[in-house]
């Protein structure tokens, strides 16, 4: 395994006022996957797993906690500032929005 290869955790929410998430955890290698590249793993994973079937048919967003959202997809890992272990969350921008105007938790 090469130094740059490691863990990340996405979360994946499909709604933020019943708190529906669900992770994926995947191996890769940040000094040569892409924004884009993770984002289309991610899909993969959500709609092959029978688990992720409530979460398909959804548009998601990265978020990098405080740095922001992913949005330049020929990026690669390593340059968006993604470490070994690190976080990240996959959810729909506009419920995002929704829920930042009025953060009640229905659960």
């Amino acid at each position: 395994m090469s130094d740059s290869k490691s863990v990340i955790t996405i979360r994946v929410i499909k709604n933020f006022e019943y708190r529906a998430v669900k992770n994926i955890i995947l191996n890769v290698d940040l000094s040569t996957v892409t924004v884009g590249e993770l984002k289309k793993m991610c899909l993969e994973e959500i709609s092959t797993k029978a688990g992720f079937v409530p979460f398909r048919n959804v548009e998601y967003v990265i978020n990098f906690g405080n740095e922001g959202f992913l949005d330049n997809e020929q990026e690669t890992l390593d340059k968006a500032g993604i470490l070994n272990e690190t976080e990240i969350s996959l959810f729909n921008r506009k419920a995002y929005d929704e829920f930042e105007k009025n953060p009640k938790f229905a659960w």
